[in-house]
């Protein structure tokens, strides 16, 4: 109240999505944690969101799961990659899909160890250069596979401001001139996809919130 702040958006800790577990035992530990943000928001209706979690280890239990989540939550977070395999992939179509039918906020966050360089283990480097290389690679990868440009309706959150990906937006654009791949998958400039994402403010430094603001726009920038 003192903050002004009239609504919160929970969800998961990071390592409770258990992506390394079966996928029935992932999808019941889901449900855990579902239904125990889900009794907070009917606690809170007026003050409390939440994000869910779900077992995308396999893709289409997952969006099997989002209809089950969106009764009482507004999305799921998902980690940046799933058992090292980033968002733009293919086998994660059917949850892309059920996201953008579903209208589910999906929030993605780093595993916050996706990256195994021993240069990560110095200096808090994990935290502070990996985590937003992560995020910026798995918007990179969904936006050159033409993830958001397939579900122009998806609703994808980036943690952390976005990480990197601004930064490397000129080098995404320049790519999409030549790659072969990138230019089989994506047909609109990788700027548009870029663009349809979401971000939060947590870049803590003034001038790069602002900057973020300025290129994405106030209403695509959340408190975080």
């Amino acid at each position: 109240d003192e903050a002004g702040v009239d609504r919160v958006l929970l969800c998961p800790w990071v390592p409770l999505r258990y992506y390394d577990a079966d996928p029935q035992e992932g999808l019941r530990r889901a449900r855990i944690q579902n239904d125990a943000l889900a009794g907070l928001v009917r606690d809170h209706p007026e003050r409390v969101s939440a994000l869910g979690a779900a077992p995308l280890q396999e893709p289409e239990l997952a969006a099997a799961e989002l209809e089950t989540v969106m009764k009482t939550l507004s999305g799921v977070e998902v980690a940046a990659s799933v058992r090292g395999v980033f968002l733009g992939d293919d086998r994660f179509e059917p949850f892309w899909t059920a996201a953008e039918d579903t209208g589910a906020l999906v929030f993605v966050h780093p595993t916050t160890r996706g990256f195994d360089s021993p240069a990560f283990q110095d200096y808090y480097l994990w935290n502070t250069v990996a985590n937003p290389l992560e995020t910026a690679t798995a918007a990179a990868h969904m936006v050159m596979a033409g993830v958001m440009e397939r579900h122009p309706r998806l609703r994808v959150l980036l943690a952390h401001g976005g990480g990197a990906l601004l930064a490397l937006r000129g080098r995404l654009r320049h790519a999409h001139t030549f790659q072969p791949q990138a230019k089989a998958r994506l047909t609109e400039p990788p700027e548009d996809s870029i663009r349809r994402f979401h971000f939060d403010t947590l870049t803590h430094d003034d001038s790069l919130l602002r900057a973020l603001i300025d290129y994405a726009g106030a209403d695509r920038v959340l408190l975080g």
